[in-house]
């Protein structure tokens, strides 16, 4: 199996085309890439990059390794300094929001996250990064949730 996208930016329900390059995440089994995320990421930062890691290998047979120091060749989770640096920032991005963005050989998936003991202005709490990670599995692995439970994941 091979996942194969290309680079593109995806904000809400528009896509704009960034590059026409190909990214080879996973090919024959294998990837070069890293999940990374800050270690004194929220947990909801935590679970997307272990629903990630779990989904990618039950799709491909490569298990790619969480790491919380960034480097080429990564999928990097939330707002951080590696986004930042990249040139994305969360910062106006709604609750619950997410943006999935690749550039040059990395792929990032940002989203608005409330710390663990932080609550939206609602009340309530965000999630956004694990939703680009669903969003992501979704859309590029073939990844569909079609009822809760461990017989719902196809």
């Amino acid at each position: 199996m091979k996942i194969h996208l290309f680079a593109f930016l995806l904000a809400g329900a528009f896509a704009a085309a960034v590059s026409a390059q190909p990214i080879d995440l996973i090919q024959d089994g294998a990837s070069r890439y890293v999940i990374y995320h800050e270690a004194a990421a929220p947990q909801s930062v935590a679970q997307a990059a272990s629903e990630l890691q779990d989904y990618l290998q039950r799709v491909s047979g490569a298990k790619l390794a969480i790491v919380s120091r960034p480097r080429p060749g990564m999928i990097c989770l939330a707002d951080n300094a590696a986004s930042r640096q990249a040139g994305f920032s969360a910062a106006t991005i709604p609750w619950e929001g997410f943006r999935i963005v690749t550039k040059d050989s990395n792929i990032f998936l940002i989203g608005r996250d409330t710390a663990d003991d932080q609550r939206t202005p609602g009340g309530g709490s965000s999630a956004g990064t694990f939703n680009a990670a669903c969003e992501f599995l979704e859309r590029f692995a073939g990844v569909r949730w079609l009822m809760p439970g461990e017989h719902g994941d196809y």
